[in-house]
């Protein structure tokens, strides 16, 4: 097992920042030693910060220059570093004075230089009155410097040919005052890249090659071919000014660790094994999580996952050295509540949560509620599948009732079915019938609270009843505002996540924390802290896709995949509301016929659509042709009558073919533009009725008759009645 050796730099700040850190490293101080694990401290002003713990468990102290005795004494128990007059002197201490040393630190920032031998390359030095060396000349050194700027030079020109036959131009060709030169430029650093050579492409860089391009041109036309191109670029270029590119200086530091790098590639040795995970990513789509794919809808089926858990963004867990999924699941967690100053990401989280939510779990298990009111970017989501109502902050007033409404309205509806029970008891108790989790999503609650009268007594109300009905709420908010969302209605919030805020004491009041070991990192959009058991964690907000440019088109084409994808069972009583107006309220017949959920409730051939409720649901209504034979429009308005009237006749024309018995033939004009034939006297009507039945009626007369009598059919009764149908 290798050694481990522990560094820390500034140490007097590590402490002022982290103190509970300080027992901690007085406990490696103490016993790291026989384990093999190791402590370098370093800081520039010791006072008051090595403990006596520390100090009686270091065997080795370096003290360099320090501005005053009392910090020399710190360390070294004696003030002698406070004299040091040079740069990189300083004192060695070995316990108690068993080596006390003076010392020259070694330089490592000097440039390295790899041709570089044990030679003795100095042939003339100019002393000063004190005999120390002031100039030191090398005729060897020069040479070698002058032959590596030649070999940089000459790679470049290599680099430039290359790129140029890759572009199919010749040098002659090349114009480095018009914009086609950054084809070329791409060209030339691409091979930089691709040759692990270090110089980074910016405009000056750039600038520079292009002298060098220009140079090149003009030298290659004239020069003696006897001499080498790079030593003539080079001339040239110092006679004339021209700035070629600079090659870039490797210190000796960074010549040692590349060194050390290469050698333990080559013999193997690897950094497998890692103290630390890696940092957690600014930018995480849904498909890098682990196990995501593998979850989501294929095209033809949801999987059979049995709860509403999601996957969101990916959790560092530091104390056991992972990282894994962050799930939400507010079947298990409750109702969720999301914090977060401005432009943290909040609406992005609500987007990753519902994507996740319509990717991963049918829409016969789970229906949203949608309030959209930070920048309407959950209006992207209107196609999907899974979306009962969805309402943006300039919907109409009485919509925007309706979605909070609706709840309170099912919330009693499932009390009276559920005779005491909970949700799981009621779908346990009855498969066949079973009732979808509903989800009410309202991103910026602050505003949404403000602007939708009554809406804080409805949410009080779906906070205190809603999960023991299956329904729940997720909402996201800046901070408790006494006017919207308030602390009152934080209580009912069991799962609490929150994005950057302004300051530690935010966390602390919206987590319900003491003290957060971690805060996120407040430069990254996204990322945020959540409690997974006692335990506060940093997690990173996962993104359905990564280019953001075109989001918004690529989660609606989702959706409206989904939509077209996702076959629901028979449309029940109660249950999933396919038939729900989900967005602005039609005016004329022409805008109601093209609403979708109006086109699908006719898709099995058994309704039609006449309009939608009153009330604030605003459900489509209709007539039921399993269930209803006759149907009679009836009023004290007579134009409304009228209009009830064509209505259903045009809608019912959509269906199949439609027979209009009008003997005072009103209803002409509206038999022509819906293709109805108008039966305008009695003898006729009679004669179409009786054509009809025997067409329809008689050839199964006897089947039917038989079917009732063998199946004790009440016709009667409604249930009976779909049997029979």
């Amino acid at each position: 097992m290798p050694h481990l050796i522990i560094v820390i730099d500034e140490f007097a700040q590590l402490k002022k920042e982290q103190p509970d850190f300080m027992q901690e490293i007085v406990s490696v101080s103490q016993v790291g030693r026989s384990l093999g694990v190791h402590l370098i401290l370093a800081t520039q002003r010791p006072g008051g910060v090595v403990s006596e713990d520390i100090r009686s468990n270091t065997k080795f102290k370096v003290c360099l220059r320090v501005q005053s005795k009392s910090d020399s004494s710190e360390v070294l128990g004696r003030s002698d570093a406070a004299y040091i007059t040079q740069s990189g002197r300083g004192y060695l201490q070995v316990g108690s004075d068993e080596v006390f040393d003076l010392f020259q630190t070694a330089w490592s920032g000097a440039e390295y230089d790899d041709m570089e031998t044990d030679d003795n390359l100095e042939i003339a030095k100019m002393l000063s009155e004190s005999g120390k060396p002031i100039i030191v000349g090398s005729v060897k050194k020069r040479k070698r410097a002058e032959a590596q700027a030649e070999r940089w030079i000459d790679s470049l020109v290599n680099i430039v040919d290359r790129s140029l036959a890759n572009l199919g131009l010749k040098l002659e060709e090349v114009n480095t005052d018009v914009q086609n030169s950054t084809a070329l430029m791409d060209s030339i650093f691409d091979l930089i890249t691709a040759q692990n050579i270090i110089y980074e492409r910016n405009t000056y860089n750039e600038k520079k090659m292009l002298n060098l391009i220009d140079l090149y041109k003009n030298v290659v036309s004239m020069r003696d071919s006897s001499t080498n191109i790079a030593s003539d670029l080079i001339a040239v270029a110092s006679l004339t000014g021209v700035k070629l590119p600079d090659m870039a200086k490797h210190s000796q530091l960074e010549a040692v660790v590349d060194y050390l790098a290469n050698t333990a590639t080559e013999n193997g040795y690897n950094r497998d094994f890692s103290l630390w995970m890696p940092l957690l990513p600014e930018m995480l789509e849904l498909d890098d999580l682990p196990g995501y794919k593998e979850s989501v809808f294929d095209g033809v089926s949801y999987m059979d996952k049995n709860g509403l858990g999601v996957m969101v963004g990916l959790v560092d867990d530091i104390e056991n050295q992972g990282q894994y999924p962050l799930v939400v699941d507010v079947e298990k967690s409750g109702n969720t509540l999301l914090y977060g100053g401005v432009s943290t990401g909040k609406t992005t989280f609500m987007c990753t949560y519902i994507y996740s939510l319509i990717s991963t779990v049918s829409p016969e298990d789970v229906r949203l509620y949608i309030a959209s009111y930070s920048n309407d970017s959950l209006a992207w989501f209107a196609d999907a599948p899974h979306i009962d109502k969805l309402i943006k902050r300039d919907s109409d007033t009485n919509l925007k009732e309706s979605l909070l409404g609706d709840i309170v309205r099912e919330m009693e509806m499932r009390d009276e079915m559920f005779e005491g029970e909970n949700f799981e008891q009621y779908n346990k108790h009855n498969p066949e019938d079973k009732l979808p989790s509903i989800i009410v999503l309202i991103d910026n609650a602050n505003d949404f609270i403000k602007d939708v009268p009554n809406s804080k007594t409805n949410i009080l109300k779906i906070l205190q009843r809603g999960m023991n009905l299956g329904i729940y709420v997720v909402v996201s908010v800046v901070k408790n505002d006494f006017e919207g969302f308030n602390s009152a209605m934080s209580e009912y919030f069991r799962n609490v996540i929150s994005l950057v805020q302004n300051d530690k004491f935010d966390y602390v009041c919206s987590m319900r924390i003491k003290n957060p070991d971690i805060l996120p990192d407040e430069n990254v959009k996204g990322r945020g802290l959540c409690k997974l058991g006692d335990r506060t964690m940093e997690f990173q907000t996962a993104v359905p896709y990564g280019n953001i440019d075109d989001i918004s088109e690529k989660i609606k084409s989702r959706c409206r995949e989904l939509n077209g994808s996702v076959e629901s069972d028979e449309l029940k009583e109660r249950g999933i509301k396919k038939r729900r107006i989900t967005g602005e309220l039609p005016k004329t017949l022409a805008e109601f016929a093209d609403i979708s959920n109006v086109a699908k409730s006719m898709e099995k051939g058994d309704f039609i659509p006449v309009g939608y409720t009153d009330d604030i649901a605003h459900e489509i209504a209709g007539i039921n042709l399993r269930r209803v034979y006759k149907y009679v429009f009836m009023g004290s308005n007579l134009d409304e009558v009228d209009n009830g009237f064509n209505v259903a006749v045009t809608m019912a024309a959509k269906l199949g073919d439609v027979f209009i018995f009008d003997f005072e033939r009103k209803s002409d004009r509206l038999a022509v533009n819906i293709g109805a034939k108008l039966v305008d006297n009695p003898s006729d009507a009679v004669d179409e009725m009786i054509s009809s039945y025997m067409k329809l009626v008689v050839p199964y007369r006897d089947k039917i008759l038989k079917f009732i009598a063998d199946n004790n059919i009440d016709t009667e009764n409604p249930k009976d009645a779909d049997l029979l149908l």
